[in-house]
């Protein structure tokens, strides 16, 4: 009897050992997650950054484009032809 109560114990210990062991790659692998998101989130960042400038510059040039043309335009109804 007490060959097969070791023998439970062992197999007790060792499902908890699994257990445990499951937990801590479990969190490992929220942090690494975690990690990759923000990465993620770095880079969006980054990209909506990037974007924002262009689209700053890609308005300035279509003002300018506009007032340009508005110059032309008003110099075409001043000729006489």
């Amino acid at each position: 009897m007490g060959a097969k109560f070791t023998e439970i114990f062992r197999q007790a210990l060792s499902v908890e050992n699994l257990l445990r062991q499951r937990e801590e790659l479990l969190g490992k692998l929220k942090k690494i997650a975690e990690t990759c998101e923000g990465l993620e989130n770095e880079e969006n960042s980054r990209r909506v950054t990037e974007l924002n400038a262009s689209q700053a510059e890609l308005l300035a040039q279509k003002s300018k484009l506009k007032s340009n043309l508005a110059a032309v335009d008003s110099e075409l109804r001043h000729q006489v032809f």
